[in-house]
C-alpha cells in the first residue's frame, strides 16, 4: 500500500504542460523538486507538452522556441515546412500567431518533429529537476 506521503509527493511532482522556456516555470520546477527532494519523471511527459507549447501566445518564450526549432529544422525554408506540415504560411514569423489546432498530427514529419521537440522539453525539465535535487542535497 502506498503511504499518504508518497501520494502527496507524486502529486507535488506531477507536472502539467507548461512553458518550460519561461524563467518563472523553470524556477517553479526547481523549487518543487528541491522541496520534495524527488526527481520529476520526465518519461511521463507526453506529446500534450508539444501541443501546449505550440498553442502558446505569440510572445511566449516557449512559442518562440518552438518556431525557432522549426526554422532550424527546415533550414529557414518556409516552403519545405509548409509541404511537410500541410500549411500555407507565408513566413516563420506568421507561425508565431498560428495556434496549430488544425494541424494534422498524424503527418510523418509532424510526428517526427514532435518527438524531437518533446525530447528537448524533457531534457530541459530533467536539467531543472537535477538542479533542484542538487540544492536539496545541500540542505542540512
Amino acid at each position: 500500500m502506498i503511504g499518504l506521503g508518497a501520494v502527496a509527493l507524486a502529486a507535488a511532482l506531477s507536472l502539467s504542460p507548461a512553458d518550460v522556456f519561461s524563467e518563472a516555470v523553470q524556477t517553479s520546477i526547481r523549487n518543487k523538486v528541491q522541496q520534495a527532494c524527488e526527481a520529476v519523471d520526465t518519461a511521463a511527459m507526453g506529446r500534450e507538452w508539444v501541443d501546449f507549447t505550440r498553442g502558446l501566445d505569440s510572445e511566449a518564450d516557449g512559442k518562440q522556441a518552438y518556431v525557432g526549432f522549426l526554422k532550424e529544422r527546415y533550414e529557414y525554408n518556409i516552403g519545405r515546412l509548409n509541404e511537410a506540415y500541410g500549411l500555407d504560411a507565408q513566413s516563420f514569423t506568421e507561425l508565431t500567431s498560428l495556434n496549430f489546432k488544425s494541424l494534422d498530427r498524424t503527418r510523418k514529419a509532424v510526428m517526427e518533429d514532435d518527438a524531437t521537440f518533446l525530447a528537448s522539453l524533457r531534457e530541459i525539465v530533467e536539467r531543472l529537476s537535477n538542479a533542484g535535487l542538487a540544492a536539496c542535497r545541500k540542505q542540512p
